[in-house]
């Protein structure tokens, strides 16, 4: 009888052992994932853009995603995005935030309804910039090559990487200067929210 009450407590033991640690992984995601969901712009360093900022309305130099060359080169301005959110992502192949950030806003540029700019200032030749895509595996996203930084200046860029969040009224709504964790659907939703 001592021997069953004996076998009886191990497996009581051993089950309560089981049921705790599941318990505690699923509180633990809970939490994780709660916290995620109070995230607030301040949090990601979101700077609000004074209502009178407008975008340049000059021409630059655009490479799609699947440009081959030079030949594939258009001649874009804001203005012709108007009507649709445009994030212009300013970058650098010498910054390494820049770098390790980009593979990250190239995966969320596929599939969303935003148009996605890419902005190398450095004074990069799309050669340059197309063999650093390779490199690193960057296939979504639409290339600005702003070689002498006009439209850095213009937006008045002050460090790498900084992304601006522009409406689909052509308006610019906000701007990060830093990078940005783009893996996270609570940050992504955040900043979505601001230009639709």
């Amino acid at each position: 009888m001592k021997i069953k009450s004996f076998w009886l407590g191990v497996i009581i033991a051993i089950v309560m052992t089981i049921l705790y640690q599941t318990l505690s992984v699923i509180i633990h995601s809970f939490q994780d994932n709660e916290m995620e969901e109070m995230i607030t712009l301040l949090d990601i360093n979101y700077i609000p853009a004074l209502p009178t900022e407008g975008v340049p309305t000059f021409e630059f130099n655009l490479y799609p995603p699947n440009a081959r060359g030079e030949s594939d080169r258009q001649s874009k301005k804001l203005s012709d995005f108007k009507g649709k959110p445009v994030i212009l992502h300013f970058w650098a192949p010498w910054c390494p935030p820049c770098v390790s950030e980009l593979p990250e806003y190239d995966n969320f540029a596929k599939g969303k309804k935003v148009i996605d700019l890419s902005v190398v200032f450095d004074g990069s030749l799309y050669q340059k910039v197309s063999a650093f895509y390779e490199k690193h595996s960057i296939k979504n996203l639409t290339t600005v090559i702003d070689e002498k930084g006009k439209l850095a200046r213009a937006m008045k860029i002050e460090s790498t990487p900084t992304t601006i969040f522009i409406d689909k009224n052509g308006k610019e709504v906000g701007r990060i200067a830093d990078a940005i964790n783009w893996k996270s659907k609570a940050v992504v939703n955040l900043l979505l929210a601001q230009m639709l």
